[in-house]
């Protein structure tokens, strides 16, 4: 009886043990990879053509981030956060939008 409590026992710790380590991030995570950012510009987009551009851009295979700022009359501009290793899509992408990069972050 002693040896199947410390089994259960032993169980539970392990239990315990894996779930804080999924809490405070120790477990077996993937580390970010090293990112470049751009500023891109566009003219004439309406609200609706940026929501659409930063979902269409957030889809994209090595986009980590994307920030709009709201159009205006002069267009609308965008930050756009690329995988290290992986910029092309997310730049040829931004370029098939209409969008011309403005800035090197």
């Amino acid at each position: 009886m002693p040896a199947r409590l410390l089994s259960v026992l032993g169980a539970a710790t392990l239990i315990v043990i894996c779930g804080l380590a999924a809490l405070t991030g120790t477990g077996c995570r993937q580390r970010n990879a090293p990112q470049v950012s751009y500023t891109y510009h566009k003219a004439a987009a309406t609200d609706q053509q940026l929501t659409y551009d930063e979902q269409t851009l957030r889809d994209t295979s090595g986009v980590s981030n994307v920030i709009t700022h709201n159009s205006d009359k002069s267009g609308a501009t965008i930050e756009l956060y690329l995988d290290a290793g992986n910029q092309s899509p997310g730049r040829d992408k931004a370029a098939q939008l209409g969008y011309t990069v403005i800035k090197t972050n």
